[in-house]
């Protein structure tokens, strides 16, 4: 796999992109007399959680994204390095929802049906 990097070349490296991002995003912003949306600094470490955010979000198996983020547990990975999006948070929250729903209409076809209206009286 190589040797890992270290944090000073990382963080040169990335403070070039950024740079780089905020030139383009000015020019962007003169050409269409707006005000331009800075990129703030990023740091090596930030790419580390949202790495493992993603994978989590792509549905890759715990123990893999532990194994690939080198954490020795379980515990660690879930829960300092995985971060909800909102839009992962309203996509969950949203199954509930879907789910909530077909159990309705499956209870209005068994009315319909008369299987399940649970009113009648048995003599």
């Amino acid at each position: 796999m190589g040797s890992p990097a270290l944090r000073y070349h990382a963080e040169k490296e990335i403070k070039k992109v950024v740079k780089e991002i905020n030139l383009q995003e000015s020019v962007q912003a003169v050409r269409k007399q707006r005000e331009p949306v800075v990129f703030e600094d990023m740091y090596p470490h930030a790419i580390r959680h949202t790495f493992c955010s993603r994978c989590f979000e792509a549905d890759m198996q715990i123990k893999v994204v532990q194994s690939i983020m080198g954490h020795q547990h379980y515990s660690t990975t879930i829960d300092i390095y995985t971060h909800v999006t909102d839009a992962k948070f309203e996509e969950e929250i949203g199954k509930f929802g879907l789910a909530l729903e077909e159990e309705a209409t499956e209870e209005v076809e068994d009315m319909e049906e008369g299987e399940g209206a649970g009113f009648g009286f048995m003599m």
